[in-house]
């Protein structure tokens, strides 16, 4: 039997999963947490993305780790918005929402913050801790 939500030495942690609503990963992610009864909160990012979004999840993930460069839309950028990409600029990412890799998952807890970039049904079971 799985726990309803991701529990963390007995406090409730807050669960946000961000990515774009028909991203099959992101909708495999979906299923699995729904299937497990895992609360949490989507925020898609065509509909939901700004900068103050943007600049969390760089602090959450990193520049790097963020950014897709194996997307599609990665490949259809020009020369100078790949380079302003290398130079962190977030316009770019803020018109092409689909660089960002998807999806995050976000479990914060009371003191500290835990994420897992892309789906893996393994590792969404340890982060959220369902047998």
């Amino acid at each position: 039997m799985s726990n309803t939500i991701c529990k963390n030495n007995n406090h409730t942690s807050m669960i946000y999963l961000y990515g774009i609503a028909n991203c099959d990963q992101v909708r495999l992610a979906k299923k699995f947490l729904t299937a497990q009864s895992v609360n949490y909160e989507f925020i898609d990012f065509k509909k939901q993305l700004d900068e103050t979004l943007l600049r969390q999840l760089v602090d959450l993930v990193g520049w790097d780790k963020l950014i897709n460069k194996r997307a599609r839309t990665y490949g259809q950028l020009s020369d100078k918005n790949k380079d302003k990409i290398i130079q962190q600029d977030l316009t770019v990412v803020l018109n092409n929402s689909s660089l960002i890799k998807r999806p995050i998952l976000q479990i914060q807890t009371q003191d500290k913050q835990r994420y897992l970039l892309g789906f893996n049904e393994k590792n969404y079971r340890a982060l959220c801790q369902i047998q």
